[in-house]
């Protein structure tokens, strides 16, 4: 991570590991933050905006901030956990090749990434238009974008309703890949 001494690295990525969970029970018992210090590595898991000598943290939510090398707070963008789609009607999830069709929240929720693939059913064809997968409430962006994926069935068109549509056809047995695409949701 760019700004964080080595040791800070390496703690932070321990840290990480399982913080949705912990971020979680702290909201449920009412816990507005945790500050853990180790030596030159400290930390912020909680609800906090500025520490009690005025020093802002980044935090305008739940979220984690570090301090860096310099002494200063800085915010450590959020990943939410995956979450399954809605397939389309003609579609079932990719098995042979990526992994199960998922989106996450990343960038403290500005920004989805998608993963995983959609196969045609076997004996169908999708044709341009029809709804290959439908995006839950949360991952949906502002308004219809297209996806930077280009096969013979065109690109993918995300509309602001969550529908995943492609701009051509689909043959039966056809795969669509979604990893690695983003789009922004602000």
């Amino acid at each position: 991570m760019p700004g964080f001494p080595p040791p800070a690295n390496q703690w932070l990525a321990q840290k990480l590991s399982g913080l949705s969970t912990d971020v979680a029970a702290l909201k449920a018992q009412g816990t507005e933050y945790i500050v853990d210090n180790e030596g030159v590595c400290q930390a912020i898991i909680g609800h906090l905006v500025a520490e009690p000598n005025g020093t802002s943290t980044g935090l305008s939510g739940w979220g984690v901030a570090v301090k860096t090398a310099a002494g200063t707070w800085e915010a450590v963008p959020t990943v939410g956990a995956w979450t399954a789609l809605t397939l389309g009607a003609k579609i079932e999830a990719g098995t042979t090749i990526g992994q199960t069709p998922r989106v996450r929240a990343e960038q403290g929720d500005t920004s989805a990434r998608l993963r995983g693939s959609l196969v045609v059913q076997s004996g169908q064809e999708l044709k341009g238009g029809e709804t290959l997968a439908t995006l839950p409430v949360g991952f949906r962006p502002p308004a219809t974008i297209v996806l930077p994926q280009q096969g013979t069935a065109g690109f993918p068109l995300v509309a602001s309703t969550g529908e995943i549509e492609m701009t051509g056809n689909v043959p039966s047995k056809g795969t669509v890949f979604l990893d690695g695409l983003t789009f922004n949701l602000t």
